[in-house]
């Protein structure tokens, strides 16, 4: 193995990872139960706003969204977005709420944004915000 693969190599672990979180998490659709009709990868799903201007805030943070009985945001039971904090290595460490802090303020800026197309009443009732902590 070159110098060069050993400088990536902890970049890959980490993309490895969150391809198999991912991929874990899609298991959810092949439910009949769980309600779960569609997730989408790196960003919220381009029909959550059914032809309503595009929600930019807080959309680099999403590793996944999932959606229950929609992909529609008005129509959807629920809407959860998660973002994966992962590090290989520093793997035995917790993340500390400063290690969070990007993720926090963002989710809170998408759902500020959101309470502003739709309801809050709305946002209250189908929106989670999820951190998987590895």
């Amino acid at each position: 193995m070159s110098n060069n693969s050993e400088l990536v190599r902890f970049s890959r672990d980490g993309d490895q990872f969150h391809y198999l979180w991912a991929a874990r998490r899609c298991l959810s659709l092949l439910s009949r139960v769980s309600g779960l009709v569609a997730i989408s990868i790196e960003g919220a799903s381009v029909s959550e706003s059914n032809g309503s201007p595009t929600i930019e805030a807080g959309e680099e943070l999403i590793d996944i969204a999932e959606y229950y009985g929609s992909e529609n945001f008005e129509q959807a039971d629920s809407v959860r977005y998660y973002q994966l904090k992962h590090s290989t290595q520093n793997s035995n460490k917790p993340w500390t709420a400063s290690g969070l802090e990007k993720t926090l303020k963002g989710f809170a800026k998408r759902y500020s944004a959101l309470c502003l197309q739709f309801s809050s009443e709305q946002c209250d009732q189908k929106l989670q915000f999820g951190v998987d902590p590895f």
